[in-house]
């Protein structure tokens, strides 16, 4: 568990912040293969979990053991809309992208 998941985890969105700001990788994985948006989402932190999305966490786990809506949907349905709000982004970029590109 690096120093961003453990942030995640307890709430602290000021310490978020500054690792962010430091550099602190947003994808890092745990053992177990968590993000850190795992953790703010488990704890129901919807700033923080607006944070990472804000700043390029990804909106999808790729770990086939973490569903992010289902979690969402048990702790907060408005973590549910937020992770949608983030979804839709994420799909008009990769459109916006394919067409630009």
């Amino acid at each position: 568990m690096t120093s961003m998941h453990w942030a995640c985890k307890r709430g602290k969105l000021n310490i978020v912040q500054r690792l962010f700001d430091i550099g602190a990788d947003l994808e890092a994985k745990d053992i177990l293969g968590r993000a850190p948006l795992y953790f703010a989402i488990e704890g129901g932190h919807e700033q923080i979990v607006e944070f990472l999305l804000n700043n390029g966490a990804l909106v999808f786990s790729f770990n086939k053991n973490v569903n992010y809506t289902k979690m969402a949907l048990e702790v907060c349905p408005r973590l549910k809309a937020i992770l949608d709000h983030f979804r839709k982004l994420y799909v008009v970029m990769r459109i916006v992208n394919k067409e630009l590109g």
